[in-house]
């Protein structure tokens, strides 16, 4: 059955496990905060946490383990727990009733094998696989030049599906 269960991953990595966990095709549900007025850019309200919707008993939850910058599921007592739903429900509740509480706009992020095009760039037009997020912003591609291919990594914002 489908519950949220909060997972422990590295500091900084939250928006990237988020990101790869629903490009698994699993809800996450990474509360942030803008920390101070001067900037926009918000900041993971628990850092180092984050809440997955998923059944850990489905050959998923395995997987989900096993991404770059995931830790662990938050056990009880050595088990696993559920988080009560409430405490999901009035996180995103408050989150909406403040705004400087906010749930990031989703990113249309390709899946590992997707080919993808350079919209803009020395690549304009270049077609490349995709392979992984880098990290929040970035990614890794393959791309084939002069007959063989070449990993690189750029910003996912110069990508179109």
């Amino acid at each position: 059955m489908l519950q949220w269960y909060l997972f422990r991953a590295r500091v900084c990595s939250e928006r990237k496990v988020s990101q790869q966990v629903e490009a698994m095709g699993f809800s996450t549900f990474l509360p942030q905060i803008q920390k101070d007025d001067k900037s926009a850019k918000l900041k993971p309200l628990f850092p180092g946490y984050l809440f997955i919707r998923l059944d850990p008993y489905q050959t998923g939850f395995s997987s989900v383990l096993r991404l770059f910058g995931m830790i662990d599921v938050v056990r009880t007592t050595g088990e696993l727990r559920p988080v009560e739903l409430s405490i999901v429900v009035n996180l995103r509740r408050r989150c909406q009733l403040q705004p400087q509480l906010q749930q990031p706009e989703p990113v249309e992020m390709p899946k590992p094998g997707e080919s993808v095009v350079f919209s803009h760039g020395a690549f304009h037009d270049v077609e490349a696989l995709f392979q992984e997020m880098s990290d929040d912003a970035r990614c890794r591609l393959l791309v084939k030049l002069i007959n063989r291919q070449h990993e690189i990594e750029v910003p996912l914002n110069t990508l179109r599906l």
